[in-house]
């Protein structure tokens, strides 16, 4: 390789994989990204300032000022489902067994 080329490897597809998260930690941060870009593009789409916003959704403002600059700490699974929820959106989650014994894996509808 020359100096100024820089090298890069193929991801698996699984970005919290390739960080080095186990299988099981892997899932479960997918499932939080997935609410997690999901609440952030409803609240985007909102009319109103974020201080309506945070009384619609009962929270302090600054928590929505996190949520839109993609601050993810701090907000559970269950937390981001209830402000989906308030916002009036369906949550669907689903579960089957993987084909020809892969391993198991949440999937993002919206990425597939």
């Amino acid at each position: 390789m020359k100096k100024n080329e820089k090298a890069f490897a193929v991801g698996s597809g699984n970005i919290f994989e390739d960080l080095g998260f186990s299988e099981e930690e892997s899932a479960a941060l997918t499932l939080k990204s997935s609410l997690f870009n999901t609440l952030q593009m409803a609240l985007r789409e909102l009319t109103g300032t974020q201080a309506e916003v945070a009384a619609k959704l009962g929270i302090p403002q600054p928590k929505v000022s996190d949520i839109l600059n993609g601050k993810q700490s701090g907000f559970s699974v269950e937390r981001l489902a209830s402000y989906l929820l308030k916002l009036n959106y369906d949550i669907c989650v689903d579960a089957h067994p993987a084909p020809n014994g892969a391993h198991g894996r949440v999937i993002n509808s919206r990425a597939s």
